[in-house]
């Protein structure tokens, strides 16, 4: 799966642990304490930590939590509008989302 690929990537980068569950539909209490457990896993406050999110879900849970989030289309989401998300990517690496373009952002 692209999307476990690209999450433990990122996860291999940041000395973490992922796995996405596609199987089951997402429980936003869930979503939202996982934000809360994963920027105090990494010891930041959580409007110092960016989702990286492929769903509405994820969205309004970084919204509740106060978290910046990117979003990352897929053929699922192509024609979805997120206007909660700081930002909309149709790719991750090349020209579109880099590790280094989100620690250079600065979030409003």
């Amino acid at each position: 799966m692209e999307k476990q690929r690209i999450a433990e990537e990122v996860a291999s980068i940041l000395k973490l642990t992922v796995d996405i569950d596609t199987s089951s539909s997402e429980n936003f209490e869930k979503v939202v304490a996982t934000l809360r457990a994963g920027a105090e896993y990494a010891g930041l406050p959580v409007q110092n930590c960016v989702l990286i999110a492929g769903s509405q879900s994820g969205v309004l849970g970084a919204e509740r939590v106060g978290m910046p989030c990117v979003v990352l289309r897929s053929s699922l989401t192509a024609r979805a509008e997120f206007r909660r998300a700081k930002a909309v990517m149709d790719g991750f690496g090349g020209a579109d989302l880099t590790i280094s373009k989100l620690r250079n952002k600065k979030w409003s």
